[in-house]
């Protein structure tokens, strides 16, 4: 074999190595991309089983805590409606409710009722009584008792309260209270806030729990005042 003939299948084997070492390097690199993209599925794969699982996680807190919060029962209000309304008798309210409510559940006011003398805004207390009066009841009253509306002076005809010459407590405005013995503006203005928060005095002995009222100042006005 001469020497042309040597260099000739030399370079006919280097190009077949050439040749097979660019396949090889083609298949690898081939190779290669697609690990990356199944890579690139898995993590995208994940991210979303993890946000899922968050999403999940908080909607399960969510209905757990709406699952704690129970309903607090609305507190019942009885009320007693009686005057110069259609129909006399004991209502109960939901708390909230208010002077309108009560007139409008005894079937409103009569033809003879001064339907001006009660402020029908005014909010309902438990264990309260509505005293309508007819317009004749409430024609002498003074501009003061008249503004007391439902903690004005009158209650009742013949109410014993005012039979007796006593201070009816649930009743009486401020200046009904200033005129008991040791009743100044101040105390008198703690007995009708206090009778505003906690509803009618239940009895007399109630007073003491008012704030500026003492034992002594108690016993002073005790012969002096009802709880009707």
């Amino acid at each position: 074999m001469d020497k042309k003939q040597k260099r000739k299948i030399g370079v006919i084997a280097c190009f077949i190595i050439v040749c097979g070492a660019v396949s090889v390097g083609s298949y690898y690199a081939a190779r290669q991309k697609e690990l990356i993209v199944l890579r690139g599925q898995e993590s995208a794969g994940d991210g979303v089983t993890e946000t899922g699982q968050k999403e999940d996680r908080t909607a399960e807190t969510a209905d757990t805590a709406k699952a704690d919060i129970s309903p607090v029962p609305e507190k019942e209000l009885c009320v007693y409606v009686c005057g110069a309304v259609a129909k006399e008798g004991v209502y109960f309210f939901t708390e909230g409710s208010r002077m309108v409510d009560a007139v409008s559940a005894a079937g409103g006011f009569t033809k003879e009722a001064d339907s001006t003398y009660h402020n029908l805004a005014a909010y309902l207390a438990d264990g309260q009584k509505i005293y309508v009066p007819t317009v004749l009841e409430t024609k002498e009253l003074t501009a003061a008792e008249r503004i007391g509306g439902t903690e004005g002076a009158l209650q009742s005809q013949g109410d014993a309260a005012l039979s007796s010459g006593k201070v009816n407590i649930n009743t009486a405005d401020k200046e009904l209270l200033m005129t008991l013995d040791g009743i100044g503006e101040a105390k008198a203005e703690s007995i009708l806030a206090y009778r505003q928060k906690a509803g009618p005095f239940r009895s007399i002995d109630e007073l003491i729990n008012v704030n500026g009222i003492g034992q002594t100042m108690f016993e002073r006005v005790k012969d002096k005042i009802t709880a009707e």
